[in-house]
């Protein structure tokens, strides 16, 4: 999907993947990952998601997201109440209030000064949404921003890929271990059938990323 595309689905309101709750998944399994109790986690294609405020407000840890729309991002403040400070960075616009803060652009073009600043990363079927072909390049900049010690949170999904088009675009066991297997020790946690559409055989996965010393 292209970024204008991306947008439009906001301007119009097609917005199904975006979920009215916390997920659950997120409650479930995020002590899997052994965090420190004052960490940073960034949240790549963020939306306007209601994990935000639940990673803020229940683990007590400074969150970063990025997201290409303006719109969800206004929509997150203005929905929790809250007043966010904006400043003009480069390519993006960062909107920031408490300890919550938003860029607004390219996932792709984010600023090197995040590099190894976050103790993990939450990617909540965002490796999935993005077009295959540039998936290397984003497990590339996703690497380069975690600590020594970093851990990844992936929800992902998988079915046969000739019975539904995508986005979200499966992602096999195999896939995930080319694309972060030389860097990261990988546990499969969950894994849930769904039914999506055409979509065949398809399930709806959770892993745990460590990266390796």
């Amino acid at each position: 999907m292209k970024l204008g595309n991306w947008h439009e689905r906001w301007q119009i309101r097609n917005i199904n993947f975006h979920l009215s709750q916390v997920h659950p998944d997120l409650i479930k399994y995020v002590s899997e990952l052994t965090l420190p109790a004052q960490g940073r986690c960034f949240v790549p294609l963020c939306g306007k998601s209601l994990d935000l405020e639940w990673i803020a407000k229940n683990l007590g840890h400074q969150v970063t997201g990025v997201e290409f729309s303006p719109i969800p991002i206004q929509e997150f403040f203005s929905e929790h109440n809250l007043t966010a400070h904006r400043e003009n960075q480069q390519n993006h616009v960062l909107y920031k209030a408490q300890n919550i803060e938003i860029y607004q652009g390219d996932f792709f073009s984010l600023p090197s000064t995040l590099n190894h600043q976050f103790d993990w990363i939450y990617d909540r079927a965002s490796l999935v949404a993005i077009n295959p072909e540039q998936r290397k390049d984003y497990v590339k900049k996703c690497t380069s921003m975690l600590k020594e010690d970093g851990k990844i949170l992936l929800l992902s999904f998988h079915y046969d890929p000739e019975s539904f088009e995508g986005p979200p675009h499966s992602l096999s066991k195999d896939q995930i271990q080319k694309l972060y297997g030389g860097a990261f020790s990988i546990t499969h946690l969950a894994e849930t059938p769904i039914s999506m559409g055409s979509m065949k055989d398809g399930f709806h996965a959770v892993y745990k990323l460590s990266l390796l010393k």
